[in-house]
């Protein structure tokens, strides 16, 4: 709350307008609290949403969870190996259920911005052809309907 000590009107009128703005700083000051409050809240369930819609994707694809995470060509695997399925399922769900940017994406799967463009465009190639990314898409359904996500 701000302070004032002594404050000097030239008549009521003035006095009144002084109210008025200072109930309008402590109204703002108090929205700003409220709104940085939320922001707080919304990013803590953001990271355990997250971290639920990876564990359970890791899960049903049978991935070790320590070779998802690590760098370089052992986390990576090959194209039909269960990570980088599971890359591209998490991140099709992050990206189209939280609108989360590329960067932040990669952060939590520990890569780069580039690799979650080349998954996003691996499902959007294949997207028009279910048959392609079948097992993709049913993954994909599986976890938003254990999370309750709307995508």
């Amino acid at each position: 709350m701000i302070e004032v000590e002594r404050v000097y009107f030239l008549n009521d009128q003035d006095s009144r307008k002084f109210d008025k703005y200072l109930a309008r700083i402590e109204m703002n000051e108090s929205e700003f609290l409220r709104k940085r409050i939320m922001g707080v809240i919304n990013d803590i369930r953001l990271e355990e949403d997250v971290d639920m819609i990876i564990d359970l994707t890791i899960e049903l694809l049978g991935c070790d969870r320590t070779k998802f995470f690590e760098g370089g060509r052992k986390g990576r695997g090959t194209n039909d190996s269960p990570n980088p399925t599971a890359r591209r399922v998490i991140t099709y769900i992050l990206r189209n259920a939280y609108n989360m940017k590329q960067v932040e994406i990669g952060r939590k799967l520990g890569r780069d911005h580039s690799s979650i463009n080349s998954s996003l465009k691996w499902m959007k190639e294949r997207e028009e052809v279910p048959a392609s990314c079948k097992l993709e898409m049913d993954t994909i359904k599986e976890v938003c309907q254990t999370l309750n996500i709307d995508l």
